[in-house]
């Protein structure tokens, strides 16, 4: 709307219109009136009364179609009473279905009820042919009130549970006359209303359904003349209305349900003049009202409850009064439309937006231009658009449409072609679709329907529909390890209007938590299409944390304001990892025994470290005692071991003397505890077995050996042989030595277990070493 929402324009051009408004049925065929009225919505339906012209005024119900527009139940049969006309009124929904007064031949004016297929009696009150006359019907825990005349009691409170046996009189107020309890509205658990005991007059009284809880609250007017309490209306657990206590005039009271806490607020038109407040309202999160101070005229005033804050809002009409009417208060009482004459403009479309002790007041169409007034009335709003009827000199009382996107209302209807009116009234809307009665010159007056443009929000996480009070859960996060991990929250407008989405409190998300929207301009979702909010969580420390944040979004149905919660869990990386010893896991404090070699003799083993924890492992130190005898093989230790990932370093037994030796292996690293993981390690060296017969040998390996037995030299030799002798002296292996060769590798693959000795022959020189095959 062109004030509030100057920005879209920007963004999206005024639609143009879709469709047309269309006549449900001609309910009294030719040019007759049916005079649809008494619009009530009813689940999917609407329940109206109107005039076929054979049965009289009657309960009818439509789904919007021809065939589903149906007369319920001819409930006055004959016309000599009232003509033939049930004249249902005053429904009211209890139990899922509808209660409602209306009038039949034998009963007078009684309670009914209907499912929407046909009606019946519930009691006749005022037995026989007297009406009972109820009305002015609330509903209050388990059962509805209202007021009736039993032809005893007069007009007096009664409820009802929806049976013949549970409809009954609570409260005689005014014995043999009428108390007339009337203006009923709900104040917590308790009914407050306008009642007459017939010695304090008529007064403001309170009921909790019982003979016993019912009350005059105070007697404001004292004696028997009559205060005359109205427009009640409930507002930060008090109730405010107006009255007359006979020195004031009619004036802004409130009520907090006691006696001493029911006071005159403020005089605002000082002395016995009456400034008649009423048209209550909340925009801004105060409290407005129409009066007139006899200086200002008829205007919009606030209240906090007290008399210095108690102040006219804006003189709209600087030369009288503007006589605002018709409050439509949209986006949770941030924005209101509304009928006032500025006293150059006539009575036109004006829109109130309140931000703190902020406020703006403009004219937002001038449909008539110049001092005409187009009375525009009939307000409804569908999420997407304001709908409402208003007349002008060039089309008459007609349809008109403002959407939120839109700098200005369209007109979408001209039922009664040219100048002539189509007096649309009565605009109600049942799901998506609009039912009004209008004119035109062939059908006369019926009902007519529109499908109004909507916005209809659909939530979903990861594919799922969720709904608002819904916990999203963001997970697990490790701090300083994960990225920062994003939800994506999905807005779907399946409406066929644009969606206006304030999301102010989702920047106000606490850290860890934050929000921001993807795909959303000038706060709009247009009709079938999609939106983004991307949820954050970055924790910086351990813990679980949980926070709320709210969208305010106009939809068909449903909340304006869509709250959500998040939580999520912040956890300190764990290190973790494990050991193993040729290829066996091991725990600290581990033996590894290399058993008995013989000197010069020495043996290798690999130790491996596996990260299985959820950060990289520093691995600090990796120490050895006993170096005489063991030895490290760590080629380029890391600083860390990344997760999932491995290091492995050897351990070398090469005794240097002979006899046991022991000694330890110290890994210190995040995954250990003080001192860290320890291996202990465990030999026994026997004299060697080399024996050198002029040619001397650094070592000889692996001794036991599997598949294949190392002899080092101390020099090469240029011509040499070997062979490879068993216990027996059978010749198992031999061969020629590699000419001018230190070192040889012998394969032992096809060699059985057992013990052998290796003879290494050069001339008269040789070597022999024992060995045993694994």
């Amino acid at each position: 709307m062109k004030q509030l929402f100057t920005l879209f324009s920007l963004f999206l051009a005024s639609a143009s219109l879709w469709a047309q408004p269309v006549l449900v049925k001609d309910i009294n065929p030719g040019t007759e009136n049916a005079s649809p009225t008494r619009f009530f919505p009813y689940g999917d339906r609407l329940l109206f009364r109107a005039n076929d012209g054979q049965t009289g005024v009657e309960l009818w119900i439509t789904d919007g179609t021809e065939a589903g527009t149906n007369l319920i139940q001819d409930i006055n049969l004959g016309d000599t009473v009232s003509q033939g006309n049930a004249n249902p009124d005053n429904f009211i929904i209890y139990n899922d279905r509808v209660y409602f007064k209306a009038r039949s031949a034998s009963f007078g004016d009684e309670l009914f009820v209907t499912d929407g297929e046909s009606a019946g009696l519930i009691k006749d009150i005022q037995e026989g042919s007297g009406n009972a006359n109820p009305f002015d019907m609330v509903l209050l825990n388990d059962r509805f009130y209202f007021t009736a005349n039993d032809g005893v009691n007069s007009s007096e409170l009664w409820s009802s549970d929806g049976t013949t046996e549970g409809t009954n009189l609570v409260v005689d107020i005014r014995p043999g006359n009428a108390g007339n309890p009337i203006n009923k509205t709900i104040f917590g658990n308790q009914i407050v209303f306008t009642g007459n005991d017939g010695a304090n007059g008529s007064e403001v009284w309170i009921t909790d359904g019982t003979a016993e809880g019912t009350r005059m609250i105070k007697d404001i007017r004292p004696g028997s003349a009559n205060s005359l309490p109205s427009q009640f209306f409930v507002f930060n657990d008090e109730v405010y209305f107006r009255a007359n206590d006979g020195s004031n005039g009619t004036e802004l009271w409130k009520s907090d349900g006691t006696e001493e806490g029911t006071v005159l607020v403020k005089d605002i038109r000082p002395g016995s003049g009456n400034s008649s407040p009423g048209d209550f309202f909340v925009a801004g999160g105060k409290l407005c009202f129409v009066a007139d101070d006899g200086v200002a005229g008829s205007e919009i005033w606030t209240t906090d409850g007290t008399e210095a804050g108690t102040t006219l809002l804006t003189d709209l009409n600087p030369n009288g009064s503007s006589d605002p009417s018709d409050f439509l208060v949209l986006l949770d009482g941030q924005f209101v439309l509304f009928a006032a004459d500025n006293g150059a403009s006539g009575k036109e479309l004006f829109s109130l937006l309140i931000d703190g002790e902020d406020f703006d007041v403009e004219l937002s169409a001038d449909l008539e231009p110049g001092a005409g007034s187009s009375n525009p009335r009939d307000f409804v709003f569908t999420g997407a658009a304001v709908y409402f009827s208003a007349e002008t000199t060039e089309a008459g009382r007609e349809l008109y449409e403002f959407e939120v996107i839109g700098e200005s209302p369209e007109r979408v209807s001209d039922i009664f072609p040219g100048e002539g009116s189509s007096n649309i009234n009565s605009l109600t809307r049942v799901g998506r679709d609009l039912y009004f009665a209008a004119t035109d010159t062939v059908v006369g007056t019926e009902l007519y329907t529109f499908p109004a443009k909507t916005a209809e929000m659909v939530f979903r996480l990861e594919g799922n529909t969720i709904q608002p009070g819904d916990t999203i859960d963001l997970g697990t996060v490790l701090v300083g390890v994960d990225e920062l991990i994003d939800t994506i929250l999905v807005l779907s407008n399946v409406g066929t209007g644009a969606a206006l989405v304030f999301d102010d409190n989702v920047g106000e998300l606490s850290s860890p938590f934050a929000g921001n929207f993807i795909g959303l301009i000038f706060g709009i979702i247009p009709a079938d299409d999609n939106a983004a909010l991307v949820l954050d969580f970055a924790p910086t420390t351990a813990g679980s944390f949980l926070d709320s944040f709210y969208l305010d979004i106009p939809v068909l149905e449903g909340e304006f304001r869509s709250v959500f919660y998040v939580k999520g869990v912040g956890e300190l990386p764990v290190p973790d990892a494990t050991f193993s010893i040729a290829g066996n896991a091991v725990v600290s404090g581990t033996m590894l025994d290399f058993g008995e070699l013989s000197l010069r003799q020495d043996s290798t083993v690999d130790v491996t470290i596996t990260n299985n924890g959820q950060i990289a492992l520093a691995l600090d130190t990796i120490t050895l005692s006993a170096t005489d005898h063991f030895s490290l093989g760590v080629s380029e230790q890391p600083a860390a071991i990344a997760v999932g990932e491995s290091f492995t370093f050897t351990v070398t037994y090469a005794p240097a003397e002979v006899g046991a030796h022991t000694g330890t292996v110290t890994i210190v690293n995040a995954a250990s505890e003080a001192p860290g993981f320890i291996i202990n390690l465990a030999g026994a060296a026997t004299p060697s077995s080399i024996n050198e017969f002029g040619i001397q040998a650094s070592r000889a390996f692996p001794n036991p050996a599997d598949q294949f037995f190392w002899v080092e030299l101390a020099e090469s030799l240029p011509r040499a042989s070997y062979r490879l002798l068993d216990i027996q002296g059978r010749v198992v292996q031999q061969g020629q030595w590699p000419a001018g060769a230190d070192r040889h590798r012998f394969d032992l693959s096809g060699v059985v277990r057992g013990q052998y000795y290796l003879e290494v022959l050069a001339g008269e020189k040789r070597l022999v070493v024992e060995l045993v095959k694994r």
